[in-house]
């Protein structure tokens, strides 16, 4: 929009509009008073949008709502099962309960390699068995750990291995280093 207040009849910069397109006094011209295009762009809400409009005036775009209620999903008693959209919003949302376990009744429990307790036929405890390691630790600054694991991943026996220089070295380091250096 264009306000014309003076300075084109009789060039003083302060004279008086006398006329533009039929008008008189303070003028207020619109594009189409001055052969300017309108102002047609619009604003197009896309997918999973909202609003929009001709930019003429103020236009709003929103995220549009779906159709799930807002609230928590989910818990010790039911699992939530959602819906997705391509532009990534919940567009459903419902709570699925979580079936009870089997049901049945243990008649006896056997205990296998490595464990003791069994066989339980009522009540009882399962423990894991004791191997003849001593528990502590094993290594340090002049010992290599030795360990044996049964299949079960259990360490069944443990030793400290004295380090011991290699012959013709002051240090196990420098033996190391002469090796790594080798290759």
């Amino acid at each position: 929009m264009l306000k014309a207040l003076g300075g084109f009849a009789g060039g003083s910069g302060n004279a008086a509009v006398i006329s533009v397109n039929g008008q008189t006094g303070v003028v207020v011209l619109d594009a189409a008073d001055v052969g300017a295009a309108s102002n047609n762009v619009n604003i197009i809400a896309g997918t999973g949008l909202g609003g929009g409009g001709n930019l003429e005036a103020n236009v709003t775009v929103f995220l549009a709502n779906t159709t799930v209620s807002a609230g928590s999903y989910g818990g010790n008693t039911n699992v939530a099962v959602f819906t997705v959209d391509d532009q990534g919003r919940i567009t459903s949302a419902s709570n699925v309960a979580i079936a009870s376990g089997g049901v049945g009744t243990v008649t006896n429990i056997d205990t296998g390699t490595g464990l003791t307790g069994g066989p339980i036929t009522s009540s009882g405890t399962i423990s894991l068995a004791n191997t003849t390691v001593t528990a502590g630790t094993y290594g340090d600054a002049n010992n290599v750990a030795q360990i044996v694991v049964d299949s079960q991943g259990r360490i069944t026996a443990a030793s400290n291995v004295a380090i011991t220089t290699v012959s013709g070295f002051a240090t196990v380091d420098q033996a190391i280093a002469f090796a790594v250096a080798l290759g």
